[in-house]
């Protein structure tokens, strides 16, 4: 005979939600409240990447404790966010980069040669 006991002891969930959800909601009202600075767009990448991190706990909690029946895979669907907002944001520093060298590049040129960079694309 074998008696199983099935106990719903140590949930991850339970002592986790609102600790992420007070953080999320100290930010946000330390963000909307302080009206003496402005938020830089840093700032508000960081709170969308806290977002992020916390949603993605939050949802491995409720799969390991058999509470969301999700996949595997739908579990880690903010991680893919968060990746591609990351390629995103790398991308677009790497365009900026290159802007800004070939700008200087050209002026360099303009500086040594004397000739303008308009008139030869023009011509």
């Amino acid at each position: 005979m074998v008696i199983q006991i099935e106990t719903r002891a140590l949930l991850f969930s339970v002592p986790l939600a609102p600790i992420l959800v007070f953080e999320l909601l100290s930010s946000i009202v330390r963000v909307y409240y302080n009206k003496k600075y402005t938020v830089s767009t840093v700032y508000k990448v960081r709170l969308l990447f806290k977002f992020l991190a916390s949603l993605q706990i939050l949802l491995i909690c409720l799969k390991l404790d058999n509470i969301a029946q999700f996949e595997w895979r739908e579990v880690f669907w903010v991680y893919w966010i968060s990746v591609a907002i990351t390629i995103g944001f790398t991308f677009a520093l790497v365009l900026m980069s290159l802007n800004k060298c070939c700008s200087y590049m050209f002026a360099e040129m303009e500086k040594i040669e004397g000739i303008s960079m308009k008139r030869v694309i023009i011509y």
